[in-house]
Formats: C-alpha cells, sequence, structure tokens
C-alpha cells in the first residue's frame, strides 16, 4: 500500500474551521476559548467582528480579562494595537446579546426604545401576582379557563395546581413554545379502550361495576373525574398497588377464569386511560397557564417592561415570525464574522435555534462573506459530563445534535477536538474518576446518554494525591436528622485532622509546584442541597473550625435579616406583638426573657407595645425612647436612611461583625434603597418584604473570601468553574428527590410536556424524564469528583442500606459489607476507606433519673418518625369546639390556665368566672354565651384539680414559668411561639403544652415536632435542658409523657 498523508490533528487554534470543542473537567476550557479568540485576533479579525457567548456576566469577565492576558504575554504588539478597542469587545451572555439586539431594533418591533429588563425577584413578585389573583378570578368565573381551574382543583388540589402553573412561568420561556404531550390524541384509543371494556364486562357486571352511572368520554372533565373516584374501589379489586394483575381470587369472585378475564380487560383499560388522563390534564394546564400568561404579558406591557425569559423568546421570535427577520439577519451578518459558545452544554433548543437561524447563511456556504473570500466561523465549547441544568431547562442533547447538523452544513470546514488532558488534578484521583465514571457512563443510543472518555493526567509533583471513601456508621432505626448530624461531626473532625497535616501544592514565584501543610482555606465542602447546611455549621463552629458560607441560600431567614425585618413590621405597625418581642430580645434592646415576661403580664396597656410604653422597669426606658425616636422618623426620613442611622445609633454593625452578616445586612439596606426609590411607604415594605421571605432560594450576600484562612461551603452547582485542593463531598446516601408531575421532552426548539399523576408512575413521558434525571444525577457527581486537586474524600452515611450516590460506589467501585466489615475491591489500590463511629453524645441526650412530678402518665410515647407541623394544635382544638359551637374555647382555657399559674386569677369559682366573663367580652361572643364557657371551663378546672394535676402544674410555684413567648432559627425557617408551661428542676426542665381537647381525639405523635421545637426553645432560653415533655389534656385532666430523645 502507498503510505497516505496523514490529516493533521484538529486543533482549537484552528480559525479556518468551524469547531466543537469536548473540553473535560480540569482540561483549560476557558483558556483554550480565549487562545481561540486571540488566535482570531491574530489572524486579522477586528474584535468586533467576533461575538463570544458566554453562560455568566462572571464567565464573560473572566473571558475577557484571560484574552487580554494572553496577549500581554505573548503578544504585546498586538495588545498595544488592541488596546484602544477594548470597548468594543463583544464578550457577553446569551441575554446581554438579545437585548442588544431588541433594543437596536425596538421601533420595528414595537418595543420600548429604553428596554426596562425586571431582575429575578421583580419578575417572581409580578407573577406571583398573577398566578395569586389570576386563579381565585377564574375560579368565580364561568368560561372554558374557569371550567379547566374548577376541574384541576378537583383532581389535583389548590397547592398543587398553583405548584404546576407555578413552574410553567418559572420556565419561560420554554414554556411559551410548550406541546401538549397528548398532542397526539388519545381520544380515539380511549374511546376503544372504553368500549372494548364494557363488551368483555357485559352488561350486567358493567351495571353492577358503577360504569353505567359515568357520562360518556365526550364530557372529558367530567368523566374523568367520575372514573377516578371509582378507580378507588375498583382498582384494588383486580390490581395491586404496583399495577399488576392480581393472582389471589377476591371474595365475592365465584370463577377464576372470569375474574382474570375481566381483570385483564380491565388492566388493559386502566393503562389507556392514565395516558388519556395525562393528556386531558396536561391540555387543562397549558390552557390555563396560557390564560394567566396573557395577563403576565399584559402587565409587563402596561408597566412597559420585559423579564429575562422575554430576552430569548423575543428574538427567537423575531428571528422566525418577525415580517423583520431579514432586517435583523442582515444586520448581524454585517456586523460578526465569528462566533465563540462557551458551556454550550448547558444550552437548549431554543438557544440552538437562535444560533441556527444567526448562521443560515454561514451554514449554506454562500453569502457576501464567500465572495469577499472570508470564512465565517462557529466555535461550540463545552462537556456533556458537566450538563447539570436540567431543572432550568437546559438540554445535554443539544450538544450531540448542533455536532451532527453542523457536520452536515459545513462537511469539510467542521471538525470535532476532543481533548483529554487533565491539569487539574493529581493522578490519584484522575485514576479514580477514570475507573469509576467509566463504569457509570457507558452511554447508549440516545443523545441524553453520557459516554465517558479518559483523560489524561498533566501534574506530576512528585506525590499521587489523596482519594478517600469516609463512611460514618450508624444505627439503622436513627431519625435523619440524627444522622446528618453524626456525618457532620465526622466531616468536621476530620478536617481538623488533616490540617497541618495532608500534604497540598501551589505555584511559587518559578511556577513550580511545591509541597505545604493543609490550611483550612484549602478545604471546600461540597453539598448536593442545603436541606443539611444548619448540621455542618454547628458541627464546624463547635471544634471551631473557621468556615464561611458561599453562595448559601436562605438569606431572608438569617438571624440579622430577620430582626431588621421584624423591625420593618413593628415600625409599620406597633401593634405587631411577634416583631416587637423578636426586636426586645435582640441585640437591638438585649431585655432579658424575664423582662419581657413581666412587661407582657402587666395589666396595663392592650398589646406590648402598651405595655412598654408604660412599664416601670428601669432598663426599658432607652428602649422606648430609641423606638419612639424611629418611628416619628419613619414619616421623614427614607427607609434606608433610617436604618443605617439605628444600626449605627444601637451598635449593631459590631455585633454583626461576621462578613458573611455584615455582608446580608448591606444587602437588606440595598433593598430598601429600591423600595424608597419606587416611593413604597413602610407599611408596604414590610408587605413586599413578608411576600419575598418565602424564598428559601434567596441567595445570602456575596462574602469575598479571598485572604480568609476558612473552609467554604457551596453547593456543587454553585462550585460549578471552581476548583479546590482538597474537597470534601458530603451526603453521598442523600437519596434523590422525584421529578415533579410534569415531564419535559425538546423536540427541536420545543418543548413536550406531559402531566403524569403519581398514581401511573409507568407513564413512559415519565418514565424517560426520570432516566434522564438519573443520568444528570451521575453527571453531578462527576462535577463534584472533578473539583479537586490534591485531595478528595467522598463522605457519606452507612446505615446498611445502599442509598443516594452511594450505590454509585457499589455499582463503580464494588462497595460491600462483608462480616460487618466494608470493602472497596475494585477501587485503585491507593483509594482508602474510613468507616467512622459518630460518638454517643454527639447523638443523643444521656439518660434523666425519674422525676416525681408526673402524677398520672397514660403510656410513654416514643416518636416512630419526624414530622413537620405548624400550630397544629391551635387548628385542632379550633375545629373541635368550633364543630359543638365553643368559638376561641381553646384559646380561653389556655388564658385562664395562664392566669392562674401567674397569680392575677386563682382556682376559686368567683375568680374563675370572671376571668372567662372578661375573656368571652374580649372575643366578641354575645354576653348570653358567658355562662356556658364558664361552667364548660369550670369543668376542666375541676378534672384537673381532682386529678391532682393542677394542684402539681397549673398553679404557682418557684422556678417556674408559662406562655413563654420564642423565637429560634430551624434549618432555614425562623420559628414563633409559646409554651404554655415550663417547670425548672434540679435535674432539668419539664415542658408541658396544654390540650383542650379529650386525650383519645388524635395521636399525640403528631405533637411531636412540636414539642421538640418547645424543648429546643425552652433550653434556650433557660439554659438547661429539657429531660421531661408532656401534653396535658385539660378536658379529662390526662398527662401524656412524650420522649423526644430516641
Amino acid at each position: 500500500m502507498n503510505p497516505r498523508k496523514r490529516r493533521p490533528r484538529p486543533t482549537h487554534l484552528n480559525v479556518k474551521r468551524s469547531l466543537v470543542v469536548s473540553s473535560p473537567a480540569g482540561s483549560g476550557k476557558t483558556q483554550k476559548l480565549a487562545e481561540r479568540y486571540v488566535a482570531l485576533l491574530k489572524s486579522g479579525v477586528s474584535p468586533e467582528r467576533i461575538l463570544a457567548i458566554t453562560f455568566t456576566e462572571k464567565a464573560a469577565a473572566e473571558m475577557k480579562e484571560r484574552v487580554l492576558e494572553i496577549l500581554r504575554e505573548r503578544l504585546p504588539a498586538l495588545h498595544r494595537k488592541i488596546q484602544p478597542k477594548l470597548s468594543r469587545f463583544r464578550i457577553s451572555t446569551v441575554h446581554a446579546f438579545a437585548r442588544s439586539v431588541l433594543e437596536r431594533f425596538a421601533f420595528e418591533l414595537d418595543l420600548a426604545p429604553n428596554l426596562q429588563v425586571l431582575d429575578a425577584i421583580e419578575a417572581e413578585l409580578m407573577r406571583e401576582e398573577v398566578i395569586r389573583e389570576g386563579l381565585v378570578q377564574l375560579g368565580s368565573l364561568d368560561n372554558e379557563a374557569s371550567l379547566w381551574v374548577r376541574h384541576l382543583t378537583l383532581t389535583l388540589g389548590w397547592s398543587k395546581l398553583q405548584r404546576n402553573v407555578r413552574y410553567l412561568f418559572q420556565h419561560i420561556p420554554q414554556s411559551y413554545l410548550a406541546l401538549d404531550g397528548g398532542a397526539c390524541d388519545l381520544s380515539d384509543q380511549y374511546y376503544d379502550a372504553w368500549g372494548s371494556l364494557r363488551r368483555v364486562w357485559g352488561e350486567e357486571f358493567w351495571q353492577a361495576s358503577g360504569f353505567a352511572e359515568i357520562c360518556a368520554p365526550s364530557n372529558e372533565r367530567e368523566h374523568l373525574r367520575a372514573i377516578l373516584s371509582l378507580f378507588s374501589r375498583l382498582a384494588p379489586r383486580f390490581l395491586t398497588q404496583k399495577g399488576a394483575l392480581r393472582k389471589r381470587l377476591p371474595r365475592g369472585e365465584p370463577e377464576r377464569e372470569e375474574f382474570t378475564r375481566r381483570g385483564e380487560a380491565f388492566l388493559r383499560y386502566h393503562e389507556v386511560f392514565w395516558r388519556w388522563h395525562a393528556s386531558v390534564q396536561t391540555s387543562g394546564l397549558l390552557y390555563v397557564f396560557r390564560h394567566l400568561a396573557e395577563r403576565y404579558e399584559r402587565r409587563k406591557r402596561a408597566e412597559r417592561v420585559l423579564d429575562f425569559g422575554d430576552l430569548e423568546y423575543k428574538l427567537y421570535h423575531v428571528l422566525y415570525h418577525s415580517p423583520n427577520w431579514s432586517n435583523v439577519l442582515q444586520s448581524f451578518d454585517e456586523q460578526t464574522d465569528h462566533i465563540l459558545l462557551d458551556e454550550f452544554q448547558d444550552t437548549n433548543g431554543l438557544q440552538w435555534a437562535i444560533v441556527s437561524k444567526l448562521i443560515e447563511e454561514w451554514r449554506s456556504g454562500m453569502g457576501a462573506k464567500r465572495e469577499l473570500g472570508k470564512i465565517p466561523t462557529l466555535f461550540l465549547v463545552g462537556d456533556v459530563r458537566q450538563s447539570i441544568y436540567l431543572f432550568r431547562g437546559a438540554n445535554v442533547e443539544v450538544f450531540k445534535r448542533a455536532a451532527r447538523e453542523l457536520q452536515t452544513w459545513m462537511q469539510a470546514g467542521f471538525d470535532e477536538v476532543v481533548i483529554r488532558e487533565n491539569y487539574r488534578s493529581l493522578p490519584l484521583i484522575i485514576d479514580f474518576v477514570n475507573l469509576l465514571f467509566s463504569r457509570l457512563m457507558q452511554g447508549g443510543d440516545q443523545d441524553w446518554q453520557t459516554a465517558y472518555e479518559e483523560f489524561r493526567p498533566m501534574r506530576n509533583p512528585g506525590k499521587q494525591g489523596h482519594v478517600e471513601i469516609l463512611l460514618t456508621r450508624v444505627g439503622e432505626k436513627l431519625r435523619m436528622a440524627e444522622q446528618k448530624q453524626a456525618e457532620a461531626e465526622t466531616v468536621a473532625a476530620r478536617i481538623k485532622e488533616i490540617v497541618g497535616t495532608l500534604p497540598v501544592f501551589e505555584k511559587d514565584e518559578n511556577a513550580e509546584e511545591v509541597e505545604r501543610p493543609c490550611r483550612y482555606e484549602d478545604v471546600t465542602i461540597l453539598l448536593r442541597r442545603r436541606t443539611h447546611l444548619a448540621r455542618y455549621e454547628e458541627a464546624l463552629r463547635r471544634r471551631r473550625v473557621p468556615f464561611v458560607v458561599v453562595q448559601g441560600t436562605g438569606f431572608h431567614a438569617s438571624p440579622e435579616v430577620v430582626l431588621l425585618r421584624q423591625l420593618v413590621r413593628f415600625l409599620a405597625n406597633p401593634a405587631e406583638d411577634t416583631a416587637l418581642y423578636g426586636i426586645l430580645r435582640s441585640p437591638l434592646c438585649g431585655l432579658s426573657e424575664s423582662q419581657i415576661l413581666e412587661i407582657s403580664f402587666s395589666d396595663e396597656g392592650g398589646n406590648l407595645w402598651e405595655k412598654l410604653t408604660l412599664s416601670s422597669i428601669p432598663a426599658t426606658k432607652n428602649t422606648v425612647e430609641w423606638l419612639k425616636s424611629a418611628r416619628e422618623k419613619v414619616d421623614v426620613l427614607g427607609s434606608a436612611v433610617l436604618f443605617e442611622q439605628i444600626l449605627r445609633g444601637r451598635g449593631l454593625w459590631s455585633y454583626f461583625a461576621d462578613r458573611q452578616e455584615a455582608e446580608n445586612i448591606r444587602k437588606f439596606l440595598r433593598l430598601l434603597e429600591e423600595f424608597d426609590s419606587e416611593g413604597l411607604c413602610m407599611f408596604k415594605i414590610a408587605e413586599r418584604l413578608e411576600r419575598m421571605s418565602t424564598r428559601a432560594e434567596e441567595p445570602k450576600a456575596n462574602v469575598n473570601t479571598e485572604g480568609m484562612d476558612a473552609v467554604r461551603i457551596m453547593t456543587i452547582h454553585a462550585a460549578k468553574g471552581l476548583d479546590s485542593r482538597v474537597v470534601f463531598l458530603v451526603g453521598m446516601d442523600e437519596r434523590t428527590r422525584k421529578p415533579g408531575a410534569l415531564a419535559v421532552r425538546e423536540e427541536a426548539e420545543r418543548v413536550v410536556l406531559t402531566f403524569t399523576d403519581s398514581a401511573y408512575k409507568e407513564h413512559p413521558e415519565r418514565l424517560l424524564w426520570e432516566a434522564k434525571q438519573e443520568a444528570e444525577q451521575k453527571r453531578l457527581f462527576y462535577v463534584a469528583c472533578t473539583r479537586a486537586r490534591d485531595a478528595l474524600f467522598c463522605s457519606g452515611v452507612w446505615n446498611g442500606k445502599v442509598s443516594g450516590w452511594i450505590s454509585y460506589l457499589v455499582e463503580g467501585l464494588g462497595l460491600r459489607e462483608v462480616m460487618g466489615s466494608l470493602e472497596i475491591p475494585d477501587a485503585p489500590h491507593a483509594v482508602s476507606l474510613q468507616i467512622r463511629e459518630p460518638v454517643p453524645e454527639e447523638l443523643a441526650a444521656s439518660k434523666e433519673p425519674k422525676t416525681e412530678l408526673p402524677a398520672v402518665i397514660l403510656e410513654r410515647n416514643w416518636p416512630q418518625r419526624k414530622r413537620r407541623l405548624r400550630r397544629v394544635s391551635d387548628d385542632l382544638e379550633m375545629r373541635y369546639y368550633q364543630g359543638k359551637g365553643l368559638w376561641h374555647f381553646g384559646e380561653i382555657i389556655h388564658a385562664v390556665l395562664e392566669r392562674i399559674s401567674s397569680g392575677i386569677a386563682t382556682p376559686n369559682p368567683q375568680s374563675i368566672n370572671q376571668a372567662v366573663r372578661s375573656l368571652v367580652l374580649s372575643f366578641d361572643l354575645a354576653p348570653s354565651r358567658v355562662e356556658e364557657y364558664q361552667t364548660r371551663v369550670a369543668e376542666h378546672i375541676a378534672a384537673l384539680r381532682e386529678s391532682g394535676l393542677l394542684e402539681q402544674i397549673v398553679l404557682p410555684q418557684a422556678n417556674s414559668a408559662s406562655e413563654v413567648p420564642f423565637v429560634i432559627r430551624e434549618d432555614e425557617e425562623t420559628v414563633t411561639g409559646r409554651i404554655d408551661r415550663v417547670l425548672v428542676r434540679p435535674e432539668g426542665l419539664h415542658i408541658i403544652d396544654y390540650k383542650s381537647f379529650p386525650s383519645d381525639l388524635e395521636n399525640a405523635d403528631r405533637f411531636d415536632e412540636q414539642l421538640r421545637l418547645y424543648a429546643r426553645a425552652a433550653g434556650e432560653i433557660f439554659t438547661k435542658k429539657v429531660c421531661h415533655s408532656f401534653l396535658l389534656f385539660t378536658a379529662d385532666a390526662k398527662l401524656l409523657e412524650v420522649s423526644l430523645n430516641e
């Protein structure tokens, strides 16, 4: 054979060809993007003719800086030449690019010449108003949208309807282009299945089953609701919970053959029904969404604003549907010869449709550029293994589809470049990642199935690096909160161990890697989600490990912001007792709990503010003066100026000296400045802040961590594009959340949406959506592992069960338990496995001695699972007594018992009757009802006296308190409430929660979470441990102990 000339390897520096570059983690993607840009400049292309699109504004700034750095160091002459043209650099996000195009053609597109784009918070608030008000209004009308709202409310429930509509709004612009998942009309299939079932069952059984009473399928909504109701009775007769045909013959079925025949027919009908059901529900949801979206668009037009979703959608609409599309394309083509797209794995079909339209002439090989000898190029760079934004609408399939289309369009003018070098991680980390993900990512025939390609380590400073599987062994029955606390303690302890001992590397002045001991600043803790963030913060604080949370959410729930919001609420309405209570016990005032209790027990004044102004306690004088002064300035000063004065005058800046706290306060002041610019009064500001406070994902203020010797904590998503010398990936055992009811699938730039009910989990669209979600979880795991430069620790809880990403260690490394010991036989030899046992006192309090207090105990109620309930007793008491016509009885009996405990009232009939009369009239109940309420309260008091509980618990005694108010922070929430009774004993605290209904009305474990919060609050207030928690049922004088420590 004659030797043939080998084609040179494609390179990202070939500016004559369009390229798709697959650049894995640590391969220097940003550097290659900048080098491509510089190569274009070097070839004579002017910077204004190059369009570079990045994923974030930060990435755009970084790329521009990288380009200038390369020019300064390698091409100083070109750098001097380019310097005057820096303002012409077109490096921006896709939204900024879209905005620039729309602004240029604003007149032709009937847009405001100076486009105002709502920020994320403003847009969300506007959408929430549209959703809330729109759904309520539709519920009272009688049009098609209203009928759908009522139908969906009946079948889904109000909260789920809102949740799904909100999901569609959050995914604008894709939702605007949504196709009905039932667009392939299933009506004919359903009619056939309906008729077939009727024929197989026969008229007699058809009548007996209830099907004959159901309206025809042509009346979709009513028919669907009737079938759902019927299924609750019929489906269990023929099908198992998993949807399979029952093998055992139910009672009343005389013949197995007949039962099997009917059951098989029902199974076929059942499957078709759920697909038809998905089609109908999806159509309804989209109909309601489009109706509300029209309202949203009218609202934006009236205010002459756009949101970020509009930018992409309107650009797409202009390019494909506007009569001005040719003008837009011609203008773009005249200005642009080269396009560079960063992070292409995180784009979607809509964005690719925009790009492919912009290069329509380029890809045809024709046009003015070719005639002039110019070769326009498209440069796409990304890594499908790092596509982790499916929840934001990103579609990993676009990467492969774009490469195929470019190959077809441009043929010899196109190449794919695969980079395999890794400049980030040490060899052992690369070996670990290569082995693990070559097994987890094996690809497939679908574009969303990721195939792993191994990369080569380019760093070799003489050490292999460190990889460790760190598992905390816990009992299977341990509650989730305790499991996560145990893991957090293990991680904090391990960080403490490696600081000063684990070798890491940094470059010296000669760019040579030199070894040094690990510092705190080298360590990053990566969270899968922030659910258990507070556990890690607590564990790190306990071991005095400095840390900072990067891009942490929960801005509105942080203590400093909660305090400032309370101050806003008080200034807007002084009658806000809860807000004022929070202010009084805060550093702003510094009153003690006992002082606040003394003020609240005063007979003078109505609300807490009135009682405070009339108080004779010396410590309150200064507090009243500055609060009055602040109230007087509300209408004089802007809120931002007023709060800045308060912060300085009350010394709050020195109290919140932590950098995160200080930045959060500055962010809060910036919010106030925005509200002032809108002309909002204090009441409106309070209202706006309360609505914003429901956004749990609102990020805390950014803190510049440069120069801080502190551990960083962030989510994996926040760490994308970053690296760290030492990475602790925690929560490996945490289960992946199931996707919502709406399954999403892209068809080109359109999105196919299908509502799938949890009752039918085998819908093909749902199964496909879940498979895509699982594939993304593996990619997220890959991103986490590849952040590590020198050391990687994968941490989780081991309780004998394989869950979450622990299953990936089983699949990829052969993790298994043999004779009580864990091993990873398939892992690279140097990978270590550490099993830590939690320290007992970190999990549970020591056993407390028995107390003589409870004389009457029904049973010991051990909590089986954690519940999240808020004020459940109040709601239950209200419903129970409202059903008996005794409005506010629960509140009245609580108030009577509190007056007895505080000595305001005595348990004799005259004092009780006087107290009841005052309370009944204060609730605006008819005077004729006073005697009835007095009788019922007397019955409760008599029962308590006879049982001995009145004397043991309710009557005044030393070292006790009643109606103790509290404000605590629980994970990402701030919880407020009152503890009915606290008894301080030498061995610890006894807390008692009063229930005015009978003890057999409700399972006591319903109140576990409430008592747990009370116990925590009491412990913080009295600085003693709670050793016993009780429910006191006043209706039948029963005391139930609820243990919270097992």
